[in-house]
């Protein structure tokens, strides 16, 4: 799973820069996590959580 962020200018709106960010690597999952999906507009996007999260 990756993210794309961009960066543009502000009185263009050009899109400068784009840089992909990597979400699931092992770093960043752990073994009390699950995976949940969330609802954002008409958009459905999966959240990871953690048990310390309570959501």
């Amino acid at each position: 799973m990756k993210n794309t962020v961009y960066e543009a200018d502000v009185q263009t709106g050009e899109v400068k820069k784009e840089q992909i960010i990597h979400i699931c690597v092992p770093q960043n999952i752990g073994k009390h996590m699950c995976i949940d999906e969330k609802m954002i507009e008409k958009n459905t996007l999966p959240s990871f959580q953690t048990k310390k999260q309570e959501k």
